[in-house]
């Protein structure tokens, strides 16, 4: 304590000294008090975002990409878009089909297995699966991304799909006591420019529940 100044000044690197422990020292550069003090800043930075394990951290990049694109935080993201798998076909889907409205299917496996000698098939009929569910949401105009993400031309062309489950399929309704085919839909818009009119990079998202209802 002879010297204050420089005590005051190596307070960062003692501060990182401790957090180096067990190990023996700091390398000669982090007695730097400079170099310590970016350190530590940037550990303090990184730490919220699970910077400590960097695997799972590169993996997350498109969750929280998508968050952001969409003006929200990646725990407020919808459950079903925390996946980075979804997430990523998200952000390859809608960057290929720039314009169009999507719905992101977090399908329920229960919901195809409900009787336990015909695995796969709803209420047990044969030809009652997730694969139908697909083929009838591709010929109604869907463009399918791994049968999670489909893209559609317009909002009305959603509507129109949506109008006719009760007609085509409607087995895939909500039932009483059986599981539901799905257990979240979630609709993606691309947010319009209110001056220009034209597609921005920004996305809405929004619950939508009563697709099978």
């Amino acid at each position: 304590m002879s010297n204050p100044l420089k005590y005051i000044q190596e307070k960062n690197v003692r501060n990182l000294q401790k957090k180096a422990t067990p190990f023996d020292g700091l390398p000669p550069a982090l007695q730097n008090r400079k170099t310590a003090t970016l350190v530590l800043k940037f550990l303090n930075m990184v730490q919220s975002v699970d910077m400590f394990n960097p695997l799972k951290y590169i993996q997350e990049k498109n969750v929280r990409k998508l968050a952001k694109k969409s003006d929200t935080s990646f725990d407020r993201l919808p459950p079903a878009l925390q996946n980075r798998k979804t997430a990523t076909l998200v952000l390859k889907a809608l960057k290929k089909d720039q314009d169009m409205p999507a719905l992101v299917f977090e399908w329920n496996e229960a919901g195809f297995n409900d009787v336990l000698i015909a695995p796969g098939f709803r209420n047990g009929v044969a030809g009652q699966n997730k694969a139908a569910i697909i083929t009838n949401l591709t010929t109604n105009g869907a463009t399918s991304h791994n049968g999670v993400v489909f893209t559609f031309p317009n909002g009305n062309a959603i509507g129109a799909w949506v109008d006719q489950i009760r007609v085509n399929i409607p087995w895939t309704t909500n039932q009483p006591g059986v599981p539901n085919v799905c257990t979240s839909v979630t609709r993606i818009n691309r947010i319009t420019e209110y001056d220009t009119g034209t597609p921005s990079t920004a996305f809405d998202l929004e619950n939508y529940p009563n697709v099978f209802f």
